[in-house]
């Protein structure tokens, strides 16, 4: 019987001390002024080609106290795709890149998220026309910092996140060689620089 209860009271103990640890995750909104998505691939292995999604939506969890997030889910519209050039984005946007008619949107799921210090690893899976793959992105934790901008006090922080893929394992299949190099490079850095903040409870 005594030895029930004791096990009976490292249960509760252990969920209560799971639960607790739940309800202090709270969910954050992004800051969209002073957000991006961001990507940059090389160009005949010779320059960078920067672009950004202007169109996403997210969830967020994050400790009331520290910003730090436990949880993020992103997805971006593909068809907000930005290079600078129309004509690019357009290019970007048909079957032989990211297909947007068919597959108009890609979507980030963050699977565990470490800290060490305000150093980030953030290990994902990240899905594309349809392709899942796991992609880690690693970077920095900024803050969190207090502000009111006149419509109240809030808490904030910052990511600043870089994860890399190679596009031919999801699908963007365009290749074209100049003189043996090729036109676009199959190495993409992904940038995200996210701001978040919570009103702060009176």
């Amino acid at each position: 019987m005594k030895r029930t209860s004791l096990w009976s009271f490292v249960f509760v103990f252990v969920f209560s001390f799971a639960f607790m640890g739940l309800a202090e995750a709270e969910d954050w909104q992004v800051d969209p002024a002073h957000s991006s998505i961001g990507f940059s691939v090389k160009h005949l292995g010779i320059s960078s080609v920067d672009g950004n999604f202007g169109k996403y939506t997210y969830a967020i969890k994050a400790d009331e106290k520290t910003g730090k997030a436990s949880y993020f889910e992103g997805t971006v519209g593909i068809a907000s795709i930005d290079t600078g050039i129309v004509k690019r984005d357009d290019h970007l946007k048909a079957p032989d890149f990211f297909d947007a008619a068919k597959f108009p949107e890609a979507k980030l799921i963050t699977k565990s998220i470490k800290y060490e210090g305000n150093e980030i690893t953030a290990v994902t899976h990240l899905t594309i026309k349809g392709v899942t793959k796991e992609v880690i992105f690693k970077g920095e934790f900024l803050g969190p910092r207090k502000a009111d901008f006149g419509q109240g006090p809030t808490m904030r922080a910052g990511y600043s996140l870089e994860g890399k893929i190679n596009r031919q394992d999801f699908g963007l299949k365009f290749n074209k060689l100049i003189e043996g190099v090729s036109l676009v490079g199959d190495k993409i850095k992904i940038k995200l620089e996210v701001e978040t903040y919570v009103m702060m409870k009176k």
